[in-house]
């Protein structure tokens, strides 16, 4: 059936990550730069459009964390349950070395990578979308997460995705 055929595809993908991903090296090394951005995933049904969007007013979706490197060579997508250091912080760590450069946005969560990592942060809300570290010369944007969404929410319009259940499809 298509449900065994999915279960058996969805072991394969789990073991493989256990094997190559999470038992072998960081995803991304501290010679790269990674944006770090994280969306809340609502579903939504109308009339017969699947509509994947973007609204936290509502408990009915998840959050996904998505971590990219600035030369768009590795992406990595997590669902969490929230934005807590539990489910933002430690998966982060568990992927990204230690002393990589990380620019996210002005959640407070992500102040607690300070210690680790060289972490710039963009508050968008008064900095714009991008902003030039005036020492460092540095541009602090996470565009190219806010770029990932736009391309998930299309992806999803394509497939006729309309779970959260659905997201292992997006692969």
């Amino acid at each position: 059936t298509i449900r065994s055929i999915y279960l058996e595809a969805n072991n394969n993908m789990k073991r493989w990550l256990n094997t190559h991903v999470f038992d072998t090296e960081f995803v991304f090394q501290k010679f790269q730069s990674v944006e770090i951005d994280e969306a809340y995933i609502k579903w939504e049904h109308k009339s017969n459009i699947h509509d994947f969007i973007i609204d936290p007013a509502e408990n009915s979706g998840d959050w996904i964390l998505g971590l990219i490197s600035r030369d768009k060579t590795k992406l990595w997508l997590y669902p969490t349950k929230d934005r807590t250091k539990e489910n933002l912080i430690e998966p982060i760590i568990d992927v990204v070395e230690q002393k990589t450069t990380l620019h996210t946005d002005a959640l407070s969560t992500y102040n607690l990578l300070d210690r680790d990592y060289i972490h710039y942060t963009i508050n968008k809300k008064q900095e714009g979308f991008s902003q030039m570290d005036p020492n460092t010369k540095i541009t602090m944007t996470v565009n190219h997460c806010e770029g990932i969404w736009k391309q998930l929410r299309e992806l999803a319009r394509q497939r006729n995705m309309n779970n959260p259940t659905d997201m292992v499809f997006i692969c």
